[in-house]
């Protein structure tokens, strides 16, 4: 008799969101032994494995002997329960279970199907092998950065392909109709900004930024009040004016803040290179967040101008990046027209920054 799984045996919402709308609805869970609303057999979820059990391979195909005598290894449903987590029931017999019912078991004669016996390593991870894709493409993005700054700023010689951005989709965050982002103004009088001047300055008077070049103006937001304060710096004599704004169409943001693979069932055959691209992601990031000298902007934030309108030219509606000096996120909005501000704060700045 064909055994079934659930939604409730998986924690990837990717996962439970396949078994939901591909599976044969409510039935018996043999693993959660209970009856559950959304079930499937687990068969049908070899393809969406496959990319996470590949990242794998048995030592013995790799690792010379003198080693692996010496070798404390982990077989593949230790190794998943270890590195990605992917089972609400990690009790490694109960993994192996499920895993065995996934795949086909393991035919020595033909070495072929899912070996659960043997002890299993990703190659690359296990030798400390350099992430050779990212080391690339950050050497290309210096220099690329060197010639923008230094050389050649509209024809520039060197080209760098960036498209693969937006097909990454653990990049891509969708802010959500309803929520809320805050703006930070500074004056030294205690007189409230209205809300309807809190919005992105007019295109004269719009100065070069950390995303934006200079009389192209962008919307820079914050993910909490905190932050907005923090970006701004204020002096403890200064006042500041924290605009909420409502975001009143759902917002496309490439989110560069803190790259991490949260879901990889999400990256579907793609998954190993993501894991080889993840030091360029944190790189680009890095470069959206580091401070810059004040004397030095004009043409340090070049190459942050350039990423950014790439990334507008993707269709994204912003970016986001981690805050230097707050502990929360800063987003670049390249239009104000999805969101509006509803209303404003005005806050004395001492040891805290106070309302008034």
């Amino acid at each position: 008799m064909t055994k079934l799984c659930c939604s409730d045996c998986f924690e990837n919402q990717s996962v439970k969101d396949y078994i939901i709308n591909n599976g044969v609805g409510k039935n018996y869970c043999d693993f959660c032994d209970d009856h559950k609303k959304h079930c499937i057999e687990p068969k049908e979820l070899t393809e969406l494995f496959s990319p996470l059990v590949n990242l794998y391979t048995r030592i013995e195909e790799f690792m010379p002997m003198e080693i692996m005598k010496e070798h404390e290894g982990q077989n593949i449903a230790e190794k998943l329960i270890e590195d990605w987590n992917p089972f609400t029931n990690d009790i490694p017999d109960n993994v192996e279970s499920l895993l065995s019912e996934i795949f086909e078991p393991y035919d020595i004669y033909e070495d072929e199907g899912l070996d659960l016996d043997c002890w299993v390593e990703n190659s690359d991870m296990f030798w400390g092998a350099e992430d050779e894709p990212s080391n690339i493409l950050e050497t290309s993005w210096k220099e690329f950065c060197k010639e923008l700054i230094s050389e050649n700023r509209f024809f520039p010689k060197k080209s760098l392909d960036l498209s693969f951005l937006s097909e990454i989709p653990i990049l891509t965050e969708t802010i959500k109709t309803g929520s809320y982002l805050f703006r930070a103004r500074k004056s030294e009088k205690p007189i409230k900004i209205p809300p309807r001047k809190m919005g992105m300055p007019p295109t004269h008077l719009t100065q070069p930024g950390r995303a934006n070049p200079k009389g192209i103006p962008y919307l820079y937001l914050a993910s909490d009040k905190s932050t907005a304060i923090h970006e701004v710096r204020p002096e403890t004599t200064e006042f500041v004016t924290i605009g909420k704004f409502k975001i009143i169409k759902e917002l496309r943001i490439l989110n560069l803040s803190n790259p991490y693979i949260y879901d990889p069932f999400l990256c579907g055959e793609s998954l190993f290179r993501v894991i080889t691209l993840m030091s360029f992601f944190r790189m680009l990031g890095n470069e959206l967040s580091k401070p810059i000298k004040p004397k030095q902007k004009d043409l340090h934030y070049i190459p942050t101008q350039y990423l950014c309108e790439f990334i507008k030219h993707e269709g994204y509606d912003g970016v986001a990046y981690k805050s230097h000096v707050g502990s929360g996120q800063n987003i670049a909005l390249f239009n104000n027209e999805k969101v509006k501000c509803t209303r404003s704060n005005i806050y004395s700045i001492k040891a805290e920054a106070i309302e008034i």
